[in-house]
């Protein structure tokens, strides 16, 4: 079996000539591969929890817009039925 370090390519004209080359390559390959893969993973697995808050912020931020402009109607409509009531007790008195 050949040992291939996987950091440096060393003494490829041997490999070349021993015909071991391309197994070497492949397991290049195969090592870099999987190393792509684990920090892709590790990368994602750090990121999500912040990406999770993002999403919150955004919803909760969403909502408030979309509420406040409610509760701004509502006041204003209760102001008024508060006036026109006062309105209406001083005419009665």
């Amino acid at each position: 079996m050949t040992i291939c370090i996987p950091r440096l390519w060393r003494n490829d004209e041997h490999r070349e000539e021993t015909g071991k080359l391309e197994r070497c390559s492949q397991m290049w390959l195969t090592f870099y591969e999987n190393e792509v893969e684990q920090k892709t993973k590790d990368l994602s697995t750090v990121i999500e929890p912040f990406l999770m808050v993002f999403i919150g912020l955004a919803v909760g931020l969403f909502a408030v817009a979309v509420i406040t402009p409610m509760y701004s109607l509502v006041d204003a409509n209760l102001v008024k039925k508060i006036r026109n009531s006062k309105h209406e007790t001083r005419n009665n008195i």
